[in-house]
């Protein structure tokens, strides 16, 4: 491509060529106008005698253009016969249309016609200003003529400004003709199609080549097109005016829309074909997924979950070639023996609490006499003022792939505070030394200005804070009512992210549990992987009230930090280097063991095991 500026005097752009004719490409040279990554085709069906009919195949391409280098424009047509007439040409129209990317790249109408007119034989170029298309149709067609001249017409000179040849094609039996004419690019300086450098941007061109009845017309045959005149079933592939292609991306996906139609067989206006969440251009190119597929590689798990949620291969069963399926593995370490359905053992039988779960507080399992929608849930409080509750399950869950936690929350009736915290705490505290937090604005996590409890050894805590005081409370700057807000642990228990749900946490109207999908209610899901880098981990938060709708992403790879199992040692070394032997006369953990002693290990990062558990609170109103 040669965008530069061309400065010639404006007296030359109306009236015959302004530099001498240049000869016409070589064979070689011209450039095939594609639709879809391939050249133009036309069936010999259409047009008729006088070389009214396009003809093309994908080795016989119908149409080319070319930009040489005294920067005249070069177009050639295959016809399936000769059009000379009784002058240069027979009476009818040959040529252009052409659509710019100045107008979005809509079909409603075109901008330009460059023809040849075989009635006074000349070439004309036109401006099509008066669109005679209803602007509720997507595309127009050739029946739209051009009626504003842009040049005074110019002489055609057989051999001069354009050339009939005998093709190397012959799609009837009989030979086939190319039809080549020339134009000065400098006629088209004042319209979109000038070339000038001084520009900030390049204009491309959508090309319809095509036949008409008269030199202004293109209603007899439009190339690459079967019994229809519509532009937007006829036009090229778009380029730049030397013919470079220019890979339009109609919906912003990062694919280009021939590979689209052609190579991946996706919606070229729809960013995310398959509606699993993750952009057709993300699945190619950034995981080489399938983009018509919610799960590329079958294995249960869904594209967009494989990615945000557990961290695997979405385009691979068994990411890690570890011999174990990824569903697998995501079922083993995130529910396979921690499931609890509080309102029994499975979710259709009578109401029971999980035997593993310990309750405090004012938690309790309701009956149907409380709960009249069903058979009782786990109830952390209730819409008195001074309620506080912890319920935990002291089961080790192992850290060593990641986990995905998933709770359905609902939260009615009372006037809107406070909340609740969903917590992990080391997996190595001894039960009878946990210790909740203070209850109010802290939710039973941590503790307030003046108290002194927090959660035991807790590794994280997600608030649903309904009020926004816990926000506060673990110094997030303000107070955040309404959003879910994730804090670190001990020793800090201070705030690392927060996210708003698009919905509200509670239904302050509802005298009764709400259904699932209703207000009030939502399921969440928290994803904890391990960050091989830092020993830390990467949190992200997943939040939906309908089921219908999908998840709202909160926040995702929010990175909590490690630290020590002991929160008195703040730096690795003098975290590894304080494990003991409970006989001070062994000091390796080989020995410890073999002397029938206890080892004290300490650990820097995350804690090899979990366990979890909520906490509420009501507060004074």
């Amino acid at each position: 491509m040669r965008p530069h500026s061309i400065l010639i005097p404006a007296s030359i752009i109306f009236s015959l060529f302004g530099r001498e004719a240049a000869a016409f490409p070589a064979d070689s040279e011209w450039i095939a106008l594609n639709r879809d990554g391939s050249p133009l085709i036309d069936i010999a069906s259409e047009g008729g005698n006088n070389g009214r009919e396009i003809v093309g195949s994908s080795t016989y391409p119908a149409a080319y253009i070319f930009l040489d280098s005294n920067d005249i424009f070069h177009v050639r047509l295959r016809l399936d016969d000769n059009p000379s007439g009784n002058g240069v040409l027979a009476s009818y129209g040959w040529g252009l249309l052409i659509n710019t990317s100045a107008d979005n790249n809509s079909f409603n109408t075109y901008e330009y016609s460059l023809m040849l007119d075989g009635t006074d034989d000349t070439i004309t170029f036109h401006e099509n200003t008066s669109n005679s298309c209803l602007s509720s149709e997507t595309s127009c067609n050739g029946n739209d003529e051009a009626e504003t001249s842009l040049i005074t017409p110019i002489d055609l000179i057989l051999n001069d400004n354009v050339r009939i040849t005998t093709a190397d094609s012959s799609f009837s039996s009989t030979a086939d003709y190319f039809l080549d004419f020339s134009f000065d690019t400098a006629n088209f300086a004042g319209t979109t199609m000038e070339i000038d450098s001084t520009s900030s941007s390049t204009p491309y061109f959508f090309y319809i080549a095509g036949v008409g009845n008269s030199g202004g017309l293109m209603d007899i045959d439009l190339a690459g097109c079967e019994d229809t005149v519509e532009l937007d079933d006829c036009n090229a592939d778009p380029v730049y005016i030397d013919g470079t292609p220019y890979y339009l991306d109609s919906d912003g996906d990062g694919l280009n829309d021939i590979d689209e139609n052609t190579v991946y067989f996706t919606d070229p206006n729809d960013t995310d074909t398959d509606d699993d969440g993750l952009s057709d251009g993300v699945e190619v190119i950034t995981y080489g997924s399938d983009p018509n597929a919610e799960d590329s590689d079958s294995d249960t798990l869904s594209d967009y979950d494989e990615v945000t949620l557990y961290m695997t291969d979405p385009a691979s069963p068994d990411g890690d070639s570890d011999g174990s399926p990824d569903n697998r593995e995501i079922i083993c370490n995130t529910t396979s023996g921690f499931d609890s359905y509080f309102n029994g053992t499975s979710p259709t039988t009578s109401a029971t609490t999980p035997a593993t779960w310990t309750l405090s507080g004012d938690s309790v399992l309701t009956t149907s006499i409380d709960d009249v929608i069903g058979s009782g849930v786990l109830r952390l409080t209730d819409n008195s003022t001074y309620q506080s509750s912890n319920v935990r399950l002291p089961e080790l869950i192992p850290m060593t792939y990641g986990l995905v936690f998933e709770f359905q929350s609902y939260v009615w009736g009372g006037n809107g505070g406070n909340g609740f915290v969903f917590f992990t705490y080391d997996g190595l505290l001894d039960e009878s030394s946990f210790q909740e937090g203070n209850y109010g604005s802290p939710l039973g996590y941590t503790q307030t200005s003046s108290g002194t409890s927090s959660i035991s050894s807790a590794y994280f805590g997600m608030a649903y804070d309904e009020e926004g005081d816990f926000a506060d409370v673990v110094e997030a700057g303000s107070t955040l009512p309404g959003y879910v807000v994730l804090a670190d642990g001990d020793p800090n228990y201070t705030y690392i992210d927060s996210g708003l749900p698009p919905f509200s946490l509670d239904d302050q109207s509802a005298t009764t549990r709400p259904a699932i999908g209703d207000a009030g209610t939502h399921t969440s899901r928290i994803a904890v992987i391990q960050d091989q880098s830092t020993n830390g981990t990467f949190i992200s938060t997943f939040i939906q009230q309908d089921p219908s709708t999908g998840y709202t992403q909160l926040f995702s790879d929010t990175s909590l930090a490690a630290t020590c199992s002991d929160s008195a040692y703040t730096t690795q070394e003098d975290c590894e280097e304080a494990a003991y032997c409970s006989d001070p006369t062994l000091t390796t953990e080989t020995d410890c063991v073999a002397g029938d002693a206890t080892w004290n290990a300490t650990y820097w990062g995350v804690p090899e095991n979990l366990k979890v558990g909520f906490s509420s609170s009501t507060g004074a109103n």
